[in-house]
């Protein structure tokens, strides 16, 4: 995404639990939690949770950044790979209505797990992927995700054909990150980016060639072999 910077303007504010106090009265909002996922351009991550986000599975989406070394990072700091972090999106959902795997299973359909040195069109380690865990279960499903994908080899390839591991993603445990590893938002200008900019939005988008390898890995190839969308998730999870 770094052909273009948007204005150094204030952090977004991040929702919680307590936001939604209203709908889950009675003790329903231990059904809450968080995901972090980094996968490239946070405008892109937000849009991978916009159809649950829709049917209420998944309460809110925030851009923002983890895993770094100085406190409140601005998006030029970040861009430019002067602070450690990566671009990540934050994902508040519903553990009733949809399950980290699920989470999980849409967050790879929407990356290149292959490369350390970015995603698609944005080169650094800041765009490459990862996983921000929070708990122990997550940690478990996250890292039994890859050793799976990578037992179906969904992202082997020719390219890769000699690596002993195609996944690079790493899984990283925001408990024993420091405060300034922790997540913290993106200025208000990069939240529901997709929504808010779609002429500029899609022209990063199609440039990126997200899409593309996308429908190449998953729709043509694996879930293909498998019979469907559902059943490649059942080979991966079940």
């Amino acid at each position: 995404m770094g052909f273009y910077s948007g204005p150094d303007d204030l952090f977004a504010k991040v929702p919680e639990a307590s936001d939604f106090s209203e709908r889950y009265a009675g003790g329903n909002a231990a059904a809450l939690d968080t995901a972090v996922f980094a996968g490239g351009c946070f405008w892109c991550m937000e849009e991978t949770f916009e159809e649950p986000e829709k049917l209420g599975k998944v309460l809110a989406t925030t851009s923002g950044y983890a895993g770094g070394t100085v406190a409140n990072p601005k998006y030029l700091q970040v861009c430019k790979g002067d602070t450690g972090h990566k671009e990540v999106v934050r994902v508040l959902y519903d553990k009733n209505k949809i399950s980290y795997k699920e989470l999980l299973f849409l967050y790879f359909r929407q990356i290149d797990p292959t490369r350390e040195d970015g995603m698609f069109l944005d080169g650094g380690e800041q765009y490459a992927s990862a996983i921000f865990v929070n708990s122990d279960e997550q940690k478990k499903e996250a890292l039994e995700a890859i050793e799976r994908l990578e037992k179906l080899n969904v992202f082997r390839s020719e390219e890769n054909a000699k690596e002993s591991k195609t996944i690079k993603t790493k899984v990283v445990d925001l408990r024993d990150l420091p405060k300034e590893g922790q997540f913290f938002p993106a200025e208000i200008y990069h939240q529901d980016y997709f929504e808010k900019n779609k002429g500029r939005y899609s022209v990063y988008r199609f440039m990126s060639g997200r899409d593309p390898y996308s429908q190449n890995r998953w729709q043509n190839s694996f879930d293909k072999a498998n019979g469907g969308k559902e059943k490649a998730f059942e080979a991966i999870f079940n």
